[in-house]
């Protein structure tokens, strides 16, 4: 049986580089779908071809994520919604897409990533860490709703990794 993957990205001809580490690194039988966790159709467009192509998901691995920085009082709401918009409610949107599915199968996995920063909390880092925490809390619940049906919920929580977020 081969095993298929996928990954989306809100921008795929924007990431050349994607394409190069996969060549790279010989990963085999990798499809790269347009997705935006912020907008539902595109989520459910993306869940709808792997689902029409293979019938079936086994793990989801939520890790799309932006981080605003500044001082709380400085900072406009809309630095907090934006946090919260991708981090935590765009994970709950793609959860929903393929929870149904995993149910009914009795099977899958789902990989939040959050970072250390939803534990450990840092200045000028409110609306980042918010989210994390935000986004644990709701993974810690939902692993146990999902106990019955076999479907696992893990976290992943990184230290300072180097990523364009800094930039």
């Amino acid at each position: 049986m081969r095993a298929y993957r996928y990954a989306t990205m809100r921008n795929p001809p924007r990431s050349p580089q994607l394409q190069q580490w996969v060549a790279a690194e010989k990963i085999n039988n990798l499809t790269v779908l347009s997705m935006d966790v912020n907008d539902d159709k595109s989520i459910q467009d993306a869940v709808d071809y792997i689902m029409t192509n293979e019938k079936q998901i086994d793990a989801l691995v939520n890790n799309a994520g932006v981080g605003s920085w500044g001082a709380l009082e400085e900072l406009s709401m809309e630095f907090f919604r934006t946090d919260m918009e991708t981090n935590y409610f765009g994970t709950v949107r793609c959860i929903k897409a393929v929870t149904p599915s995993m149910r009914k199968r009795r099977s899958g996995t789902i990989i939040n990533v959050t970072s250390v920063a939803g534990k450990l909390y840092s200045n000028f880092h409110a609306p980042y860490c918010s989210s994390k925490a935000t986004t644990e809390a709701m993974s810690e619940a939902l692993s146990q709703e999902l106990i019955p049906y076999n479907v696992r919920v893990a976290l992943v929580e990184p230290g300072i990794i180097e990523t364009p977020i800094f930039k």
